[in-house]
């Protein structure tokens, strides 16, 4: 066989085995133990008692290490807190987690497609949370903890909005290690103190809370 210009080359044949890669996928999803009392868990997997997050086109299974931060922020912090703000919230898990404390949960995003599937999980998980697609500098309001998994420009470029929509905590995650002291410093230039400062490999997770 001659290639278009010129030079020979050899094709050779190999048979690969059957495989049924409508479901295949599904192997590298295992149930994720965020903590002792919260585990994320895609459907056709799920533990009793498990946060069930049907992977869709919402960032946002348990895997990432920025979420599995920010959730283990959220179960130390979220005692007590009676609202959150899930601001970029992908499939809802943030949302859903502070949910199944009995906290009143909203969740934003920029995606249509997102929203779609942080509603079908709330329903899937028979629990109470509102997303839209409302933007985080038109929200009016405060929310006890605001959740924000995003990375670290655009959580410099929102750090106004978050801190105005912030009435005690701030979680973030998606943090790369190396950007991290750009953002320490546009949220304490705003007055936000911080509280925790957790690395999971190049990943950090902060909490600041609002004086």
């Amino acid at each position: 066989m001659t290639a278009a210009l010129g030079a020979p080359f050899e094709c050779t044949w190999h048979p690969v085995a059957e495989d049924d890669w409508s479901t295949s996928w599904r192997e590298g999803l295992a149930p994720v133990r965020v903590t002792d009392t919260l585990t994320v868990a895609p459907p056709w997997d799920a533990p009793p008692g498990s946060l069930i997050i049907e992977p869709g086109q919402g960032f946002g299974t348990g895997h990432h290490p920025s979420t599995v931060g920010a959730l283990q922020a959220l179960e130390r912090h979220v005692a007590g807190q009676r609202s959150a703000l899930d601001v970029g919230c992908g499939s809802g898990v943030l949302a859903l987690a502070a949910a199944r404390h009995g906290v009143v949960a909203r969740g934003i995003d920029v995606e249509p497609a997102a929203i779609d599937d942080a509603r079908r999980n709330a329903a899937r998980n028979h629990l109470q949370a509102t997303f839209d697609t409302t933007p985080v500098d038109e929200l009016e309001g405060q929310w006890d903890i605001v959740l924000a998994n995003l990375h670290a420009e655009l959580l410099v470029r929102l750090a106004r909005p978050l801190v105005e929509r912030t009435g005690s905590l701030m979680i973030q995650a998606g943090i790369l290690h190396d950007r991290d002291e750009q953002v320490r410093s546009a949220f304490t230039a705003l007055g936000m103190r911080p509280v925790e400062c957790d690395r999971n490999g190049e990943w950090v997770a902060r909490v600041w809370e609002r004086p």
